[in-house]
């Protein structure tokens, strides 16, 4: 069956070119996380009900899934600090718990990846 374009929509914004793109966005994410941290994407085969992950940070013993999803809660409230508090150059760092859990902070990757630079130049890590 051929698809033809639609009138007025630029071929790469067809449905079939979106979802293309989105079925990749996942990849990137991956791959950018793991550029970005010096550490390795996971790429060995998935079978169904085999569990793996995404990334592995070796000289931090990091290990990380990637969710490359449109929106999250915490995505709005760490972009609600960054707003609110951070003056340019300073990074937004988002604290959340749960009851009786410990808790997690969520801070832009660029930033994670600044400090494990830093830790790496300055120990004998990496």
């Amino acid at each position: 069956m051929e698809i033809r374009p639609t009138p007025g929509i630029p071929a790469e914004d067809t449905p079939r070119e979106v979802r293309k793109r989105r079925s990749r966005r996942w990849a990137t994410l991956e791959q950018a996380t793991a550029d970005a941290l010096h550490g390795e994407r996971v790429t060995t085969p998935w079978f169904l009900f085999e569990e793996r992950p995404d990334f592995v940070v070796k000289d931090f013993s990091m290990v990380g899934d990637s969710k490359a999803y449109a929106r999250f809660a915490h995505h709005r409230l760490l972009e609600a600090v960054q707003s609110k508090y951070c003056q340019p150059g300073d990074t937004p760092v988002l604290v959340t718990a749960e009851p009786h859990k410990p808790p997690l902070a969520t801070l832009p990757l660029d930033a994670l990846a600044g400090l494990l630079d830093r830790i790496r130049a300055s120990t004998s890590i990496g």
